[in-house]
């Protein structure tokens, strides 16, 4: 087969077009640096200013003596804020500078800010605006004049823009090379001026230059690429087309089939299409990718053509393995940030991995190209085997058969209905912790109070789970999931609260962001149920299945990339491919579902109607104010990718308690408040933010979280108003739980308990103690949506009030039955290493502790013994066993103490004794810090 093109081809070829290309953009590259360099520096001195009190008046504002950032600055714009985790409220910054006019000029300059902006020029105010746009034309004479811009911003969204023009011309940033930090004189002005026209050249000579090369270059190939087709007889076709056509599809296939076909089979609850719906989108691309492939590989060379089919069938296994053998728990898709710092280590490992594998195919081109095609078809065969079993499975696992899978619809007229009679409306805030709407409350308790007459805030209501999955059936259906039977079981093993109703004649309204909350078909009561998923984005059919497809190839490109490359996909959480469907629906494609759930619950506000008289109940879930932050107090989206903080979050719930307000205006509008009995709740809190002025009781716990960490994740949001209640906001310390919930809706329903589980609410007396429980447990790839057992439960008892350390206690872990048991236990030590020079007897294992250590051992044993010795001087260890204190031990000298603690035998299906080990240090090595123990056992 003949090449491409010939050595003496390309040498006659390359100098000459060479020689001209390099003499003029090296001649005009090293022009630009000189006048670069010589050039004064452009742009502006920037001053930020933090907090501008809220009674000051920033068109007034003097910096004299006020401490301030400073900073330089070549552009006019607000991205620093975001850059360096300034506040973005309640601040002004000030960016001062020098305009240069070379001649008398007319300038027109036109500002516009959110919340203001001010304009001067030579000491004289020229535009002042709040919340709009103005413009004005300045004469200005030959010279230097100084320009100051002062942007302050109180609350809500925030932008700026700021332009100028000549009359004659297009308006452009201020900035450029008009605008210096200090006077740069006619011959400065002129030199940035030549610098920056002298750089748009030498770009353009580059950018030109290189297109005419390639180009070029491009008709050499095409016309070699051309001979060689030619060359080919059918029999080489025929025989190139057998061994690159499977290889070239392999590596396409995982990233464009299989990946997203996993995905959305492994979730399908969280997709309101099928499959066959999304893949349209894009899963054409694989015969022109492939096919492209296998052409260029029917046109190479044939020592070439052998490497290259050994490359694409390397490149395949390898994403293949990438995507289901190299998998990282980089975090959760549920609004916080995915953690890649942590796991930089892949990055080299994994580079070096495909480099490997590459070479080594390639070096071994021969081989592998024979059996690449069987390889390539197999691995694919494999694939699509167990996907097409997974996709015959009822989608919630077994016993879910008789349920169908949520589907995207509009929503129901009949989910805005409610009862001219009597009305339950219960509304689950996703993550909203019960004491950001006390310090909400704070800061006007009289409007709060007046706003929400009627209702009780129980302050002393305990959560269930610390996420949604475990939350959610145990509100609905009073049964705490305890790790007993694979998680779809429990789902279906239980009526809820909607079956309890329904069979009392209310009419059921299901509106949720999770279409696991929907009532079971498979119990009586909920046969007419008005079920609707809302989907994201909260917008057109076609707006969602563009939205979904795109979220589903970043998955797909996330997972199946390496590590170095993932960032380019994930892109801070705006991702790659979701960011331009974005560009095409608007802000709501684009933004975290909390953004969608937010305007679908003012919708329901503004439309809901009542009709008929029979009674409703309404249960409406969305995921608001759960991160990330997508809107300001006001319900203002903020757009982009806000960082997390805590003055931030309170926003987004002061929103998504302004919607539920509007909620109520309307209910008492059309004279409904007083027939309905509502309920505002969440499934749990959040932990990053603790109440102001807690108590530091940051102590470790077997989950590895603080206590601290723990209760407040524990403490859900819990506010009752029943039929007909219309005195001012109410306070409870009743020692309520989550799993009280379909207890309280009866009770408000003036209905029997027929589901048997949990205590009313509205009859908890405050005065009497109540032991309630609460699961802890961690998130990722062990414990996600999918997974039918959590790898552990750790079990605590509240008796008294959550905010209390003292009444909190822990109990016992219960670990996933179906797993290794010594594995789990060793997997979910806390602070203990292997001390590797220090000898053990035979069977044992010396481990070096931290202050706070954890272990477990197997539930048959009747005795728990191991040895302890002082890693410092005055050492004072507590024992633990199932939370219990059994001994309080003084350890000094280097000698090894046994210490053994007599325990009651468990069966084998029972959770295992949890050890844990609290140490304190008087003085240890002279720093002030605590050290750990050593620690010697057989476990």
């Amino acid at each position: 087969m003949r090449r491409w093109f010939t050595r003496s081809e390309l040498l006659r070829f390359m100098p000459r077009a060479y020689r001209r290309f390099l003499y003029a953009a090296v001649s005009l590259t090293v022009l630009w640096q000189l006048a670069a360099t010589l050039a004064p520096a452009t742009g502006f001195t920037r001053e930020y200013y933090y907090p501008l009190h809220r009674a000051a008046d920033p068109a007034a504002f003097d910096a004299t003596g006020v401490p301030g950032v400073e900073a330089r600055a070549v552009s006019l714009d607000l991205d620093f804020l975001r850059e360096q985790n300034l506040p973005n409220r309640d601040y002004i910054v000030r960016w001062r500078g020098v305009w240069f006019s070379p001649r008398p000029e007319r300038i027109d300059f036109r500002a516009g800010a959110d919340d203001g902006v001010l304009v001067r020029v030579d000491d004289q105010v020229v535009i002042a605006a709040e919340m709009g746009t103005r413009r004005r034309t300045v004469a200005l004479e030959t010279g230097a004049h100084r320009i100051e811009i002062d942007h302050w911003q109180r609350g809500g969204g925030r932008t700026l823009n700021v332009r100028w023009a000549l009359p004659s011309g297009d308006s452009e940033p201020v900035g450029a090379t008009r605008v210096f930090p200090t006077d740069p004189g006619v011959h400065g002005y002129l030199l940035a001026t030549v610098s920056a026209r002298l750089g748009n050249l030498a770009l353009i000579v580059w950018v030109a230059g290189a297109a005419v090369l390639s180009g070029r270059m491009a008709w050499l190939v095409g016309r070699g690429v051309c001979r060689a087709a030619a060359a080919l007889t059918a029999g080489e076709v025929s025989s190139r087309l057998r061994a690159v056509l499977f290889p070239a599809l392999l590596g396409p296939s995982q990233l464009l089939l299989f990946g997203p076909w996993t995905m959305h089979t492994t979730n399908r609850a969280e997709f309101l299409v099928p499959f066959s719906t999304l893949a349209p989108r894009w899963i054409w691309l694989l015969g022109p990718i492939a096919g492209g492939l296998a052409a260029l590989g029917l046109l190479l060379p044939p020592r070439w053509f052998r490497v290259f089919v050994a490359t694409l069938c390397a490149g395949g296994v390898l994403l293949w393995v990438q995507g289901n053998l190299l998998i990282a728990e980089y975090g959760l898709l549920d609004g916080g940030d995915l953690d890649l710092a942590s796991h930089a280590w892949r990055g080299p490992f994994e580079v070096g991995l495909w480099i490997a594998v590459v070479g080594l195919a390639a070096c071994f081109a021969g081989a592998v190209t024979r059996a690449a095609p069987a390889a390539s078809v197999l691995l694919m065969s494999l694939q699509a085997v167990v996907l097409f079993g997974s996709t015959l499975a009822p989608p919630g696992g077994s016993g879910a058969g008789d349920e169908a899978a949520p589907s995207w619809s509009e929503v129901p007229p009949e989910a805005y209905e409610l009862s001219r009679g009597r009305n339950i409306i219960h509304i689950v805030l996703d993550m909203f912790p019960s004491h950001i709407v006390a310090e909400i409350r704070d800061d006007d308790p009289s409007a709060f109070d007046r706003a929400w007459s009627g209702f009780t805030f129980y302050r002393n209501h305990l959560g269930a789970f610390p996420t949604t999955k475990g939350s959610m059936p145990a509100m609905l259906t009073g049964v705490p999931y305890r790790n007993d039977a694979r998680f779809s079981d429990y789902q279906w093993a239980h009526p809820s609260v909607f079956h309890a109703l329904g069979q009392h004649g209310y009419r059921l309204r299901s509106l949720t962001a999770d279409g696991r909350d929907h009532p079971r078909a498979a119990f009586p009561g909920a046969e007419d149920a008005v079920a609707y998923t809302i989907p994201r984005p909260y917008d057109s059919f076609r707006a969602y299945v563009d939205s979904t497809s795109a979220q589903l190839l970043d998955l797909s490109l996330f997972r199946h990339l390496p590590h170095g490359v993932k960032s380019g996909v994930y892109r801070d959480g705006e991702w790659l491919l979701q960011q331009r469907i974005a560009s095409r629906w608007g802000e709501i494609s684009g933004a975290p579902r909390s953004l969608g759930d937010t305007v679908f619950l003012m919708d329901f506000a503004s439309r809901i109607e009542a009709e008929g008289e029979s009674p409703v109940y309404s249960f409406l879930h969305v995921i608001t104010p759960h991160p990330p932050i997508v809107t300001d107090a006001d319900c203002r989206y903020v757009g982009g990718r806000v960082r997390l903080t805590r003055a931030r979050y309170v926003d987004q719930a002061r929103c998504a308690l302004t919607v539920v307000q509007a909620l109520l205006d309307r209910l008492r509008a059309l004279g409904l408040y007083d027939r309905s009995a509502i309920v505002v709740t969440s499934d749990h809190g959040l932990g990053l933010f603790p109440p102001r002025g807690t108590p530091p009781f940051r102590q470790g716990v077997p989950s590895g979280k603080s206590l601290l960490r723990v209760r407040i994740d524990a403490t859900p949001l819990l506010l009752i108003k029943p039929f007909g209640a219309q005195a001012p906001l109410q306070f409870s310390d009743a020692p309520t739980s989550l799993a009280d919930l379909p207890a309280t809706l009866l009770d408000l329903a003036e209905l029997p308990n027929t589901l048997g589980t949990g205590m009313s609410a509205l009859a908890l007396d405050p005065t009497r103690p109540r032991e309630r429980t609460y699961a802890d447990h961690s998130w990722g790839d062990r414990n996600n949506s999918g997974s039918q057992y959590f790898d552990v439960l750790h079990l605590y008892t509240v008796d008294g009030q959550v905010t209390n350390p003292e009444a909190w206690r822990y109990r016992r872990p219960i670990f996933d039955p179906t797993a290794n048991g010594r594995a789990q236990y060793r997997a979910h030590r806390i602070g203990m290493s292997a001390a590797e020079d220090d000898a053990a007897p035979a069977g044992q294992q010396v481990y070096r502790t931290d202050p706070y250590a954890v272990f477990f051992l197997k539930p048959e044993e009747d005795r728990i013994a191991f040895d302890v010795r002082p890693a410092a001087d005055s050492q004072t260890v507590t024992v633990r066993i199932d939370g219990h204190v059994v001994r309080r031990i003084s350890l000094s000298g280097e000698a090894w103490r046994r210490l053994e603690f007599p325990v009651e035998a468990r069966d084998a299906g029972d959770g295992p004794f949890c050890i844990e080990l609290l140490v304190s240090s008087r003085g240890g090595d002279g720093d002030g810090r605590s050290h750990g123990v050593m620690l010697r056992g057989a476990f």
